[in-house]
């Protein structure tokens, strides 16, 4: 017995009066989170107070009775504004004590704000309901009622733990988050088809069994074209603004296609294998910028921002997402390992071979083997996911052979010693 934790989302067919209740709606939760951004930096700015998310609440409250506007709006919704701004200043103080870059929670534009959220269970439950074939209604204080249709059955409503309602460039969606107690199917505790996954920017997935599955290519011709477009067109004019709404349905289109083709891959991989090793990638680090600072200019900046964006683009957080929860459902093992050294060492006899990035055939001088060098990376990872997994998931990696310092020829390959 487990828990699972999933988002459905469901498009909402709001009428005209939902839709301009909904414009007032994510206004005055931007007022709000601006009003109580400046709360906090004025107490401080003043007399060095600090004000917390609680004192906010009390705060909400009498506002409540004095403004008839703030009490038409469902108290639980203004509470989770303030606690997105608490959490604005959790995160700022995290990168500040972790030094990186703080980041300090700035005002929020009306019309950048599309969410409304409901994060107390038991509201949530009493602002939906569900009726037959898969119809609901979304009922929400100083909202009128918004239709939706999912094409999937969905969980219990006692299960249900959030409510956001959400405007994208395409439509008005609900995303309701359920929580469930389901019975897990064990993972076998010998597996008879286990694989390991390297990731890579031109093949987006190597499998250590051979096969190597090329990256999504997105079409940025028209993307590019749309931005033409908004970058000619004057600032604050209708017209600029109805030309920004088209880059972000283009770009909302794109992204929509990356999302199904990884949910296609990841669910094609969970169906084949019973265990499923990955590597442990750092994202954020490997795609941080390399600009530098004006005292110490960065090298191949034009390079490395073509490199960040060739990874942005295959969605490789998104993918191991979607394979770890897709394995757990369905009772496949995964486990992922330390990244360090799968490309450089050699999966037949372990020895460490050199090679840069523009190298894609591993060759071995020790053993004489020779594969591509993301298959090669992919049996490293599955052997060090196999280890992990029969020591428990500790990720306890043999080391490599050493290398000596005499050079065999021209490049970067050492000799390995015993």
């Amino acid at each position: 017995m487990g828990s699972l934790t999933r988002t459905y989302r469901v498009k909402l067919y709001p009428s005209r009066r939902a839709h301009e209740a909904l414009d007032a709606q994510f206004a005055a939760q931007a007022r709000l989170y601006n009003a109580a951004l400046e709360h906090r930096r004025g107490a401080y700015r003043r007399a060095r107070e600090t004000v917390n998310f609680a004192m906010q609440c009390k705060e909400l409250t009498g506002v409540r009775e004095d403004d008839p506007d703030f009490a038409s709006v469902h108290r639980t919704i203004q509470v989770a504004t303030l606690r997105r701004l608490d959490r604005a200043y959790q995160a700022f103080f995290r990168r500040l004590k972790n030094g990186e870059n703080p980041g300090f929670p700035r005002f929020k534009s009306a019309r950048r704000w599309r969410t409304l959220v409901c994060d107390n269970n038991v509201q949530s439950r009493q602002m939906v309901k569900v009726g037959d074939r898969g119809k609901g209604w979304i009922r929400i204080k100083g909202l009128p009622s918004m239709e939706f249709k999912s094409h999937r059955q969905l969980p219990a409503i006692e299960n249900l733990m959030e409510l956001r309602v959400v405007r994208t460039a395409h439509r008005v969606e609900a995303q309701l988050v359920f929580t469930t107690e389901a019975d897990l199917p064990p993972c076998p505790l010998i597996p008879s088809a286990p694989v390991g996954i390297d990731l890579g920017v031109k093949s987006v997935v190597a499998l250590s069994d051979g096969e190597v599955i090329e990256g999504l290519k997105d079409d940025r011709r028209r993307t590019r074209r749309l931005q033409r477009k908004v970058s000619r067109a004057n600032k604050g004019s209708l017209s600029r603004h109805k030309k920004v709404h088209a880059l972000s349905r283009e770009r909302e289109r794109q992204t929509a296609r990356r999302k199904g083709w990884l949910h296609e891959l990841s669910a094609g991989l969970v169906s084949r294998y019973d265990f499923i090793a990955m590597e442990d990638l750092a994202i954020q680090n490997m795609t941080r910028s390399a600009k530098g600072t004006v005292e110490e200019p960065g090298r191949n900046v034009r390079a490395k921002a073509g490199l960040n964006r060739s990874i942005l683009e295959q969605g490789w957080g998104d993918l191991v997402n979607k394979i770890q929860y897709k394995a757990e459902s369905a009772g496949v093992g995964f486990i992922q390992v330390a990244p360090q050294n799968t490309s450089q060492e050699c999966s037949g006899c372990r020895t460490l071979v050199p090679k840069s990035l523009s190298e894609r055939i591993h060759r071995c001088p020790s053993c004489g083997l020779t594969l591509n060098r993301d298959v090669n990376a992919a049996r490293n990872v599955l052997r060090r996911g196999l280890m992990a997994r029969v020591n428990g998931g500790k990720q306890a990696v043999a080391p490599a052979a050493r290398l000596s310092t005499e050079a065999i020829g021209p490049g970067r390959r050492r000799k390995p010693t015993a």
